[in-house]
């Protein structure tokens, strides 16, 4: 859904009911109601913030078959060297 449209029923629902929700920043209205604004506290909700729909697809496909999303994000953090 857009960034700037979270006011209504199915976010609100979703927020309620544990569904993740997926925002896409370059899809603008003349809402211009976020979190923020709400002030909806986003932590502990699985909300994720995309540039566009591309990447809501790329996000909505490693959710579906469960790679950690975090696994998605670039850059990748350093492997930190294991000593025996």
């Amino acid at each position: 859904m857009p960034e700037t449209t979270v006011g209504n029923i199915p976010f609100l629902a979703s927020l309620d009911q544990g569904v993740p929700i997926i925002l896409v920043k370059d899809n603008t209205t003349n809402y211009d109601i976020t979190p923020e604004k709400l002030q909806i506290e986003t932590q502990g909700h699985k909300i994720y913030r995309v540039n566009s729909y591309m990447e809501a697809t790329g996000l909505l496909l490693a959710l579906r078959n469960g790679i950690a999303v975090e696994s998605t994000i670039r850059p990748i953090p350093q492997i930190k060297p294991i000593f025996l």
